[in-house]
């Protein structure tokens, strides 16, 4: 079935709704709706995994509405044929109730959100939210694009060269490089390097103001605006969610300087319209850091530079700092170049290791839960602790590849016990960069296939400051995860007011409780009172709640008195490199 109708001539915007299932009924339902939300559309109906696939491949859709039961297909396959043909579209799921078991279903395969043709008034809000979304979603699609044309270079081996938002180099390739200019051009008393820390000023309530997508767009223009302004030949970094770093070679105070103040007054006197609506005005903090006789390696100018950019932001913002060492000394910027060497060596001669804390539940499940924990070993063999090589490894863009060799080394021990009869499953952690990896799906679904083990073995865990930072990436990257059934979990979790608000937007199965939150439950009666708030909200929506660092009897009862799912910590058992743990019920 094939429909068009045009609403309005006010939008340029063509809504292309693919209706996936339901019955002719339904869409004569749905007409009425759609005619109310001023928006043009063609709609389309497809009800096997035929139709579909074809639809699919002839035509880019906007919105994706699907409307149980199904017949030949369920909503995971729905998303994982998304997946397949690369198709940029909003998941809708149509629902006799807004929260029923088909709704929360939906939403943990990875739907946006449910609609309801009970509910006309939130049928219509949501799409025009939808549409707005997509407004800006075309809008910033369309300045990649044009970055992209005016930049031919290619792709490194490893695919993460080019920031896909900005366009600008990834942290990983840009610290990369910076070590390469060390070792040719070395600094010394003659030659002296500098580097800019472009942080934005407030972009979190600016996101929250704006909505996530509109903030992509701020970010990206922004960016724009730097490399406008910053000669060609400086290599320039988006660093993360909203910072960018400038490398400025052989110069000088007085240089570099001119080039920060300047940069400044640029980034405030830049306009930016979203949609046709002018944002609020975007200022940002610039940390200046120099090499001097004593900076010989990359990362202590990073390191300086953040700190330079910490201390301008604290100041009010929309200013530069430079980085003073006889002032600022307290922030511990050391020289972390052996340290760098070690991790390297590491990751080449397999010099890790894996250490095992029982995830148990308090609710009579005996499956076999492992958090991940890992460990790295000098060349004696002595440990060394994450906090004393993984700060460094973020720093030089390591640690995609050391979440690589975590997931790999636990897909090949999976895969051990699954040959012996065990059904156990790992929670893995994965780092902020991990999420800007375009490579770690395919990676990650070949793994699996060679392994022969399925993907809900696997629970991956990013953080909500993750989520604060970039939720786009965090949404899509989950969504990713789920195409292959793999597991996602939220951890840090409820340590922000926005906390519940992601229950609704992720697709989760667990969330794992801040350990701030933890650790004063027995003290505090407010915290207890939001930790019950918490996991009777994600039960709300079939998702299982974790408390971790769990040190005693007394922690435990407060767990049990606010429905916790599942608790780990040294009450139960520490960290151990084999998994012996008792998970009967008789335990």
């Amino acid at each position: 079935m094939n429909s068009s109708n045009q609403i309005t001539d006010n939008t340029t915007l063509p809504l292309r709704l693919l209706i996936v299932g339901g019955t002719d009924k339904v869409i004569t339902q749905c007409e009425p709706l759609l005619r109310s939300i001023d928006a043009a559309f063609s709609l389309e109906k497809s009800t096997t995994r035929a139709t579909l696939t074809r639809a699919l491949s002839n035509q880019r859709w906007d919105l994706i509405l699907i409307c149980p039961p199904l017949k030949t297909l369920d909503t995971t396959q729905v998303m994982a044929l998304m997946a397949e043909h690369k198709i940029d579209a909003t998941p809708l799921m149509l629902s006799e109730a807004l929260a029923d078991e088909v709704a929360l279903r939906g939403l943990r395969d990875g739907a946006y959100n449910t609609l309801s043709l009970q509910h006309h008034e939130h049928f219509q809000m949501i799409l025009r939210r939808e549409i707005k979304e997509l407004e800006n979603r075309r809008q910033l699609s369309k300045l990649q694009t044009e970055k992209k044309s005016s930049n031919t270079q290619t792709t490194s081996p490893d695919g993460n060269k080019k920031d896909l938002l900005t366009n600008l180099y990834t942290q990983q390739y840009f610290t990369s490089g910076l070590v390469e200019i060390f070792k040719k051009t070395p600094p010394d008393s003659h030659i002296q390097h500098g580097m800019l820390m472009i942080n934005l000023d407030e972009i979190d309530t600016i996101r929250q103001q704006v909505g996530v997508a509109a903030a992509d767009i701020i970010i990206a223009e922004i960016a724009g605006c730097v490399r406008d302004y910053i000669p060609t030949y400086y290599p320039i970094a988006r660093f993360d969610d909203h910072r960018f770093s400038v490398l400025i070679q052989k110069t000088t105070l007085n240089k570099i300087e001119s080039i920060a103040n300047t940069m400044c007054k640029k980034v405030a006197d830049y306009t930016i319209n979203v949609s046709g609506s002018e944002i609020p005005k975007v200022t940002c903090s610039i940390g200046i850091a120099l090499t001097d006789n004593d900076t010989y390696a990359a990362p202590h100018l990073i390191k300086m530079a953040q700190t330079a950019s910490e201390a301008a932001s604290a100041a009010g913002g929309n200013q530069s700092h430079l980085f003073d060492p006889q002032c600022e000394e307290q922030y511990g910027v050391v020289i972390e170049q052996p340290m760098e060497r070690q991790i390297r060596q590491a990751l080449k001669e397999d010099r890790f290791t894996l250490l095992y804390l029982p995830i148990v539940s308090l609710k009579s499940n005996t499956a076999e839960n492992y958090e991940l924990l890992l460990r790295m070993l000098d060349d004696n063999n002595e440990v060394i602790l994450p906090g004393d090589f993984m700060p460094i490894a973020s720093q030089m863009g390591l640690m995609p590849s050391i979440d690589r060799w975590v997931t790999h080394n636990a897909l090949t021990e999976l895969s051990n016990r699954r040959r012996d009869g065990k059904d156990t499953s790992f929670f893995v952690k994965l780092d902020h960069a991990t999420l800007s990896d375009d490579d770690f799906h395919p990676w990650l679904g070949k793994q699996l296939r060679e392994n022969k083990v399925p993907g809900d073995v696997l629970v991956f865990e990013i953080s909500e400051r993750s989520d604060l930072k970039a939720p786009t990436e965090v949404t899509r990257f989950m969504q990713q995860l789920k195409t292959l059934h793999c597991r996602c979990a939220l951890d840090h979790f409820g340590d922000n007011e926005a906390s519940l608000k992601r229950l609704e937007r992720l697709p989760l199965d667990f969330i794992k409780i801040d350990r701030s939150l933890i650790q004063r439950i027995n003290t505090d009666p407010k915290i207890q009172e939001k930790v019950k708030l918490l996991v009777k909200s994600a039960h709300d929506k079939e998702q299982k709640g974790i408390a971790e660092f769990v040190q005693d009897a007394r922690t435990l009862s407060a767990l049990w008195s606010c429905g916790m799912d599942y608790i780990q910590g040294y009450f139960l058992q520490p960290p151990d490199d084999t998994m012996y743990y008792d998970f009967t019920d008789e335990n």
